[in-house]
C-alpha cells in the first residue's frame, strides 16, 4: 500500500507516524524517512508530569 501512496511523490523527505511499511519504498526511491516527533514528545510530557 505504501508503494501506491508514494507512486507520484517527488519530495526528498517523507514524514510519517513511523510506520515501518514506508521504509522499503522510501529507500528504493531515495527518500529520507522522517519519524513523527509527537510520539517522542508525548513521552517527555508524561515524564515531566511524574
Amino acid at each position: 500500500m505504501a508503494e501506491r501512496l508514494l507512486e507520484n511523490f517527488t519530495g526528498r523527505y517523507l514524514q510519517s507516524d513511523g510506520n515501518s511499511g514506508y521504509d522499503k519504498p522510501c529507500a528504493a526511491k531515495g527518500f529520507t524517512h522522517l519519524g513523527c516527533m509527537d510520539h517522542g514528545r508525548r513521552k517527555v510530557v508524561e515524564s515531566i508530569k511524574t
